[in-house]
């Protein structure tokens, strides 16, 4: 039985997130399509052969570079914890969308990369790519949930205000080019929290 020391599998990651980068790189450039495996293994310096030791086509990048941006967002929970714990709900929220807004700015290329390609995959490929996007919207839900249960969140559909948050957030990678013109990622943030805890937030009561 064989089996691969954690070392070897952190080594293994590296390489094939350095592959994908590479990868993501020519497809923003030069479109998925026109993309061939010879090109990303020209690009990283290694034989066609060994392209297939580490993926076994080429589809299978796209779902590693959505992987790896989720896993970021997922890795915010540990900290979103103790700002619930320090702060309520409310202020949690506003910190998780921050730091979402901010990891699309980050990984733009990506998301608009990912926003494009999911037409040419098929139902079981489109299925892996949206599970990671409803994921990160389940984070959000939750989240909210909670806020109504504190008491801080009027009774809102929070399924609806969780898809809301990660629509916007695509909005400003796939909006960036006219949004830049008038905006930047901090003012584009400061509003959209602002628009969405007010729209959410329970009525002050009057004494």
């Amino acid at each position: 039985m064989n089996v691969t020391s954690p070392a070897i599998e952190t080594r293994i990651h590296a390489r094939k997130k350095q592959i994908a980068d590479k990868a993501l790189k020519l497809f923003v450039t030069h479109g998925y399509d026109e993309t061939s495996v010879e090109d990303i293994a020209r690009a990283c310096a290694m034989s066609k052969g060994n392209f297939y030791h580490y993926f076994d086509s080429k589809e299978e990048l796209i779902y590693l570079i959505q992987r790896d941006i989720v896993q970021e967002q997922r890795g915010e929970t540990t900290v979103l914890a103790q700002k619930v714990a320090d702060n309520g709900h409310e202020k949690a929220l506003g910190y998780f969308i921050e730091r979402y807004y901010r990891s699309v700015d980050r990984h733009q290329d990506a998301y608009n990369f990912l926003n494009h390609v999911i037409v040419r995959l098929g139902s079981k490929g489109r299925r892996q790519l949206l599970r990671g996007s409803i994921d990160v919207q389940e984070l959000f839900e939750r989240l909210i949930l909670a806020g109504i249960a504190e008491g801080v969140f009027r009774d809102v559909n929070a399924k609806l205000v969780a898809h809301n948050i990660v629509r916007l957030g695509s909005a400003w990678a796939n909006n960036r080019w006219h949004l830049r013109k008038f905006m930047t990622i901090e003012g584009y943030i400061t509003e959209q929290v602002q628009y969405l805890l007010s729209g959410i937030a329970a009525e002050k009561s009057a004494d």
